[in-house]
């Protein structure tokens, strides 16, 4: 377990210059891997015991560190933002991570992992659509993962503090998921968010569990709460209402109201009634 006391910690207000400050349950850290050793040690360990214990892959997937091996995971190298959540030092189990790949100047969106594995497999509308997204607007989400004590409000806690380092910049999440996880934001943010954009896809590498199909998708960060608020105005079903509800204002704390559409603050009013 790193020691957070030791560590170059990032205050949750300062993630971008729009956010106040939020509830949150852990220690969020974001970084980069030069100079940053312990804590990239710290995710990549996270990431392993977090896709070991999912049934992603064999133990021959996981190196001597406790990392699972580059061959497979390609989320690595000075283009990635590596973020941490850290719930305390006493609880060593109850950790998080999740990585963001940035496109280096001068490249295109080929040279994602994400676009590497699943490229063949895109509908012509998906390629479309990366086509027409500037380089510099477009990121890939990989390496979602948690240690054992960690639970679904930490993951979205993570997931909060990422959306919140891309809002209001007219950015694009592309990544690849496996159907249970992309059943799983569906239930959270709504259906309309995440655009399928490909058929699915399976890693050729025995390490890997063959039950692992990944299902390419996009999700336009700006659009988040407009398009939930679209989900929510139609539900028919109180318990799945409610959790959009739950989730669209657990997004918006920490966002200030000058950075959110007229539609959106006068929505959240309504909600709070």
């Amino acid at each position: 377990m790193v020691d957070i006391k030791e560590q170059e910690l990032y205050p949750t207000q300062e993630v971008t210059e729009q956010l106040t400050p939020r509830k949150d349950e852990y220690v969020h850290i974001k970084f980069q891997e030069e100079g940053n050793e312990v804590l990239v040690d710290e995710a990549l360990k996270i990431h392993a015991e977090g896709y070991r214990a999912l049934g992603f892959i064999n133990e021959d997937a996981i190196d001597k560190n406790g990392h699972v091996v580059s061959a497979i995971d390609h989320a690595r190298g000075p283009s990635v933002d590596y973020y941490l959540a850290i719930k305390s030092e006493n609880e060593p189990d109850n950790s998080l991570t999740v990585r963001m790949i940035n496109i280096p100047n001068g490249e295109d969106f080929t040279i994602l992992p994400a676009y590497k594995l699943c490229g063949e497999n895109l509908n012509p509308d998906g390629l479309g659509l990366l086509l027409n997204i500037p380089a510099n607007k477009l990121k890939e989400l990989a390496a979602l993962s948690r240690t054992s004590e960690a639970t679904e409000a930490g993951l979205l806690e993570l997931l909060r503090d990422v959306y919140q380092d891309s809002y209001g910049k007219n950015e694009y999440w592309f990544f690849s998921v496996v159907d249970r996880t992309l059943r799983w934001l569906e239930i959270q943010f709504g259906s309309t968010n995440f655009m399928k954009i490909g058929s699915e896809t399976t890693i050729e590498d025995p390490r890997v569990k063959k039950k692992v199909i990944l299902i390419p998708a996009l999700f336009k960060i700006d659009d988040l709460f407009k398009n939930m608020m679209k989900n929510i105005a139609v539900s028919k079903n109180g318990q799945e209402r409610d959790k959009l509800v739950t989730t669209f204002l657990y997004f918006l704390e920490g966002i200030p109201e000058a950075n959110l559409s007229e539609e959106v603050v006068d929505f959240k009013i309504g909600l709070k009634a």
